[in-house]
């Protein structure tokens, strides 16, 4: 049976899934220039929900269990959020709508900020996000340890049945908020406007200096993204991985010293960033089909050959 519950001190609503409708809650509220709806439970048959009517700037969607798809009036987009995922979509929204598979758990809260309250939430940090930069993004649960311990207070307080309760409820959707969009402007300002580069810095990097043996996560850091990321578009723009790539150029430049006469291997290796030489002979033979040596004599032979 689902039943609805009112109280005087409280602008809220509360639907219990209880009976022959399954086990669980939705329940949402209104604070200042916030609102927020959370789902958590199970129901028997696939249902959807509709929340209260909302026109927002900003909505951060957060699933901690289950799979939710949910669509947006006077919006074609549809956003299907996983488990363990938040998503930050910006806009104007009204007649939101979550659908709830049967028989599933689900754990989502859904937080709407209007533009009063994201300006307000926004003051002193990246003057570009405050003035409506688009945040339409995913953030992974995994990667907020921060933010983590306040979702799961979020998601596990009982409805409020006086005023304080209803006060600590409301503390806990701010600290969600704060370290949440703290986050996403950190992503913004820092990795976002040099993606586009990060793998192409990455490559100059180690194009000016076969020498270094940089981490990947060092790189990432250096280029302002993280590792997931700078793998990915670095394969893109090469065609093969960061290590696979340093490889390769190290190979080049060491065939390029080898064909100028330098013939000592330990120096050779140190040249190119490896400090052991037999790997580097191994990594050589890999390249090439044959030892250093080998190769420093067949380009003697070719250069002879030619005169």
């Amino acid at each position: 049976m689902c039943m609805a519950s009112a109280n005087p001190f409280i602008n809220k609503e509360l639907h219990e899934f209880s009976g022959d409708v399954g086990s669980g809650y939705f329940d949402s509220f209104r604070f200042a220039g916030i609102s927020l709806s959370r789902i958590h439970g199970c129901v028997n048959n696939s249902v959807e929900i509709c929340k209260a009517k909302e026109k927002t700037f900003l909505n951060i969607h957060i699933c901690l269990l289950g799979s939710v798809e949910y669509s947006v009036e006077q919006r074609i987009d549809t956003y299907h959020v996983s488990a363990l995922e938040i998503k930050i979509i910006s806009g104007e929204f009204s007649g939101i709508k979550t659908r709830l598979p049967a028989n599933k758990a689900t754990s989502e809260i859904s937080i709407f900020l209007d533009e009063q309250a994201y300006r307000e939430l926004m003051q002193g940090n990246d003057p570009m996000a405050a003035g409506y930069t688009p945040l339409n993004r995913k953030l992974s649960v995994c990667d907020m340890e921060s933010v983590y311990k306040n979702l799961l207070c979020l998601i596990n307080l009982p409805h409020p049945k006086n005023q304080l309760e209803y006060v600590a409820l409301q503390g806990y959707c701010y600290a969600v908020i704060g370290e949440v969009l703290s986050r996403s402007m950190q992503h913004n300002t820092l990795a976002l406007p040099m993606k586009q580069g990060s793998a192409e810095r990455v490559k100059s990097l180690i194009d000016s200096n076969i020498k270094s043996n940089q981490t990947i996560r060092q790189l990432a850091s250096i280029s302002g993204t993280n590792e997931c990321y700078l793998k990915k578009e670095f394969k893109a723009l090469t065609g093969c991985s960061i290590v696979d790539y340093r490889q390769k150029q190290r190979m080049q430049h060491a065939q390029h010293l080898l064909g100028r006469g330098l013939l000592n291997i330990d120096a050779l290796a140190t040249e190119v960033g490896y400090q052991n030489t037999d790997h580097f002979i191994r990594i050589f033979r890999r390249h090439t089909g044959v030892h250093p040596k080998e190769y420093k004599f067949e380009r003697g032979n070719e250069c002879h050959e030619y005169q």
